[in-house]
């Protein structure tokens, strides 16, 4: 609480001042203590930053300590760091608050609006307004945006309803530092405790039907300044009743009985009130005068109490002054449903659970109004303008990523705030994300903080004492307190080898624990990280160290005859039991320990640093190198945590390898979200699935990161793994190529541990659809749904195609590369209009479930110009139950048309070749048809696999020519 609030305080009780015992000054100009009225023998605390009335206790000189207070605050606050661990978890089991997710567009707060321009009026720099009904947090932001040179009190009941106590105070400690906002906790039920004549304006939303009228009316008429103004939106009136009929609760008057009752409290103050019917005042278009309406036939108004000189005083709502408008923020209409995906938009009253439809019964003005404006598609631009809003994103930096002036934005966002799919207001930042959390349920985190840096540094401070890295070679154990240590370590010799924010560091090894450490205290200087597949061969590796300017090379002991030409970057060996090589090369550990203790200061990092180069396969033979932000990497590892339920007990086996983004995201960032461990195991291990069970057996592993190749060799050794094995396994996380709903379902009955598929290309940082945890049932035979992004199905020609029609797959998101590092023109190619075309062929479900159908290179067209997609036909062959796996691949001989080749490995290798290909002839006939019966059936002892766990079918088109 602001020591200036004080003015405005004093006892309910017998109106005497408070003494403020100030403990201590914890932020600016927030104090923390206790008010005592000595003539009460009453004691406040004020706690966490709040005046607690609903607490009030008989006051004792030895109970107003410190000591006191700290027990107190713990007791009724909790741990924030709690807290915001059960916000963003709400996600995994979402429960709305029907009128907290409304209430920004219910008909009582749009009524306030025409008033808004009186209360200027009235309304000097400085002045204090009360707000008495602050349930959800919205309505104190709300008149904050609206009067920024006012001073807010908002009053609410206690620690109770959406928000209480606990959330409150993480919320709302969220504000900058010179806010305008204060929360006071009281009973509107008893006097309030604050001085006469101390506000100019009053915004008592529902308070006259829900609370005492005899103690709330003449308490605000003694709190309110004579030349103030009192508005009480949403009063229930007895002028009529609903039809259909529903029950309204609380106090209902006839408008008549108002104007009576307040005339004889206010005669002779200069003052006079006005019953206004609520539905005419919400559908304000043009000025219009204040005048009483008493007799209205409307069941629901407001009661207005002004000086009598502003009778006939035109309302009208304002609208935002277009130099303001990029400060501002849309709020979309949870109201609506909108699929991005498609561009649709409806009025379902199933949405919410239901919640939709009883709003609309009891909102029936309100509905009538939606129902008049609504648009029923959405264009592009208004697909991205949603899309960023959501992200809780003022105007100006929406405008920023669109690539478009304020101006520009605000044409494309007229047809949405006329159709009320959106609204625009000024609040403080943390209003907006409060309010998408009310929607949607979802926590969004302030933007600033969304780098690798600052979730590392939080996670060591809240999980000190967990293990963060398990080592399956040497058992040793890293908790993270100790991994913050060896960080900062290598962050300081970094720093001390001269290494500045934007340099970039190449690591060329195989998964290894020195190189997790790196890259996180690369990522908490800024540093560029660039791990290459340790199978990379020597001249590639060489350009690429000589295109990205390393300024170091981290490798491992079988990457140092690769490196021997490179003598004009320096190179550190991770460590290895190979002591002749430790003789050769400087080790990691003896260069990081080869440093001053001489204290360091960390650079400032922001979400739009660079932070990655991956190297990916190009198909004009050079790697293409995508370079991600420490942004991108930070919403990507939240989303994987998120929508796979992380948890702190976790304990992660990721096979994936540094330069992949699942084997970098997985084991490096998801963690960090909730604390999680990860075993690192040799390439040894990861290569064999016998080994594989045995180290997931031992560490007690509760998800596994896996390829589909993996997949397929725990199902052929069903004998020599058993399920008990796999038995801590909660689930496995599966890329890399699609897998079959016959080996999903072989596995998840051998073993009963769940697979769980998710789809992302490096561009796209890894991860942009997925089969979620929850509703696993539905997603059968799909990718799943769009996670974090827009992902559309467009034809040639960038048209939105219906549901389940097929056109290449484009995603639209803030986690997409930044760029192709020194490839502009391939950058541009894939890259337009800010969408990333992933060159897939897919169809979208009625029910939102993505299909994947193949690569729209991979189109095979036959001799009759029938088009083959070479995926459907590897699902139709592995359903036969004699396949183990299958790759097909479609292929050019020399003069000829395009056919299809299909590389077959038998689930029974003992099986009679031509037996089964005749078989496998037959199946496809008989199920996709016989145009699609490649022309090559072979049979293989295995697939060949790059080092990204996906077929290698340039291995398997050169054995066909």
């Amino acid at each position: 609480m602001r020591l200036s609030t004080l003015d405005t305080l004093d006892c309910p009780i017998c109106r005497s001042n408070y003494d403020a015992k100030i403990i201590e000054e914890r932020n600016k100009n927030i104090y923390y203590g206790f008010l005592v009225c000595a003539k009460c023998n009453t004691s406040v605390p004020i706690c966490a930053g709040f005046a607690l009335f609903s607490e009030t206790g008989l006051y004792q000189g030895k109970s107003c300590t410190q000591d006191v207070l700290q027990k107190l605050e713990n007791s009724l606050f909790d741990d924030p760091y709690r807290y915001e661990v059960f916000v963003r978890q709400k996600s995994r089991r979402p429960s709305h608050d029907a009128y907290a997710t409304f209430q920004p567009f219910n008909e009582s707060s749009q009524a306030f609006l025409p008033l808004v321009p009186l209360l200027r009026r009235i309304l000097k720099p400085g002045d204090r307004i009360l707000d008495t009904w602050c349930r959800t947090g919205w309505s104190a932001g709300f008149l904050s945006g609206l009067f920024p040179d006012q001073q807010i009190i908002s009053i609410w009941e206690g620690n109770s309803d959406t928000l209480g106590y606990r959330g409150f105070r993480y919320w709302y400690s969220q504000l900058p530092e010179d806010n305008n906002i204060e929360i006071v906790f009281h009973s509107m039920n008893q006097p309030l405790p604050l001085k006469n004549n101390s506000f100019s304006a009053v915004h008592a939303l529902d308070t006259l039907h829900r609370y005492k009228q005899d103690i709330v009316i003449p308490e605000l008429l003694r709190v309110a300044k004579q030349d103030g103004a009192i508005l009480f939106p949403h009063v229930h009136l007895s002028n009529a009743q609903p039809v259909p009929y529903f029950d309204r609760g609380g106090t209902i008057l006839h408008g008549t009985d108002y104007k009576e009752r307040f005339g004889k409290l206010l005669a002779g103050s200069g003052r006079k009130v006005f019953v206004l019917s609520e539905p005419e005042t919400f559908l304000i278009t043009k000025p219009k005068p204040l005048q009483d309406n008493s007799e209205t036939s409307d069941y629901n108004g407001l009661v207005v109490v002004v000086p009598e000189k502003f009778e006939g005083y035109h309302l009208y709502r304002e609208t935002i002054d277009p130099d303001e408008a990029g400060a501002a923020y849309l709020i979309v209409n949870p109201i609506y449903t909108i699929n991005l995906s498609i561009g649709a938009v409806q009025l379902d009253g199933n949405k919410l659970s239901g919640s939709v439809g009883k709003l609309f019964f009891r909102h029936p003005i309100y509905e009538k109004k939606l129902r008049s404006a609504a648009i029923n598609t959405l264009t592009v631009e208004e697909c991205e303008v949603i899309y960023w809003a959501k992200k809780a994103m003022a105007v100006a930096a929406i405008a920023s990523k669109m690539k478009k002036s304020v101006s520009e934005l605000m044409e494309i966002i007229k047809p949405l705030l006329k159709s009320e799919l959106v609204q625009l207001h000024k609040l403080p930042e943390m209003i907006a994300r409060l309010q998408y959390f009310h929607s949607d349920q979802l926590y969004i985190t302030p933007y600033r903080h969304q780098t690798i840096k600052h979730v590392f540094e939080n996670v060591v401070l809240r999980h000190a004492d967990n293990p963060i890295l398990i080592s399956d070679e040497d058992g040793s154990t890293f908790l993270y307190r100790d991994a913050a240590e060896v960080v900062d370590a290598i962050a300081k010799k970094l720093l001390q080898s001269g290494l500045k924010k934007g340099d970039r560091i190449i690591v060329y090894s195989a998964m290894h624990s020195e190189a997790i450490f790196l890259f996180w205290a690369a990522m908490r200087m800024g540093i560029v990280f660039v791990p290459v597949d340790h199978q990379t061969p020597r001249p590639a590796f060489e350009e690429i160290a000589k295109r990205v300017d390393a300024k170091l090379i981290f490798c491992d002991h079988e990457r140092t005859h690769a490196i021997t030409e490179i003598t004009h970057v320096s190179s550190i060996l991770f460590d290895t039991d190979n002591s002749e090589a430790e003789q050769k090369r400087l080790v990691f550990s003896n260069w990081v320990n080869d440093r001053s203790d001489d204290s360091f200061s960390l650079p400032e990092v922001v979400p739009e640093d660079e932070a990655v180069i991956l190297f990916t396969s190009g198909t004009t033979g050079n790697s293409k190198g995508v370079l991600l932000t420490q942004g991108a990497l930070y919403r990507s590892g939240l989303q994987m945590s998120e929508v796979y339920e992380w948890e702190t007990r976790d304990v992660l086996l990721s096979m994936g390898e540094l330069h992949a983004m699942s084997g970098l995201r997985n084991p490096c960032i998801a963690p960090l979200f909730t604390g999680a461990s990860i075993v690192v195991t040799s390439s040894r291990v990861r290569s064999n699935v016998i080994a594989l069970a045995q180290c997931i057996q031992e560490r007690k592993c509760t998800i596994l990161n896996t390829v589909p190749s993996a997949v397929r060799q725990f199902d052929q050794f069903t004998e020599r793994i058993g399920r008990e094995m796999l038995s801590s396994l909660r689930c496995l996380l599966c890329t890399g190529s699609d897998l079959s709903e016959a080996l999903i379902q072989s596995f998840e009955e051998q073993y009963g541990v769940p697979i769980l598929d998710y789809y992302g290309l490096t561009e796209t940082c890894g991860f942009c659809i997925g089969v979620p945890l929850q509703g696993r049932e539905n997603a059968k035979g799909t990718l799943g749904l769009p996670v974090g992004c827009i992902a559309q199905v467009v034809d040639e020609n960038d048209r939105i195609l219906e549901f389940d029609r097929i056109g290449e797959l484009r995603i639209y998101s803030e986690n997409l590369m930044d760029r192709y590092y020194k490839e502009e023109a391939l950058t541009n190619a894939v890259l337009r209009n800010g969408w990333f075309y992933t060159g897939d062929l897919a169809k979208i479900k009625p029910d939102n479930h993505i299909v994947l159908t193949g690569r729209k290179k991979d189109i095979i067209k036959d001799k009759f110009g029938n088009v083959v997609f070479p995926v459907e036909v590897e699902q139709c062959i592995s359903g036969h139950p004699g396949v183990a796996d299958v790759v097909v691949v479609g292929f050019r001989p020399m003069n000829e048309d395009e056919k299809l080749a299909a590389f077959i490995v038998p689930r029974d290798e003992s099986v009679q070749t031509d037996d089964l290909l005749s078989e496998l002839r037959s199946h496809i006939r008989n199920t996709i048809g016989p145009h699609k019966i490649p022309q090559i059936l072979k049979l293989r002892g295995g697939i060949p696999m790059n080092s990204n766990g996906k077929p290698d079918k340039k291995i398997l088109i050169d054995e066909l020519n």
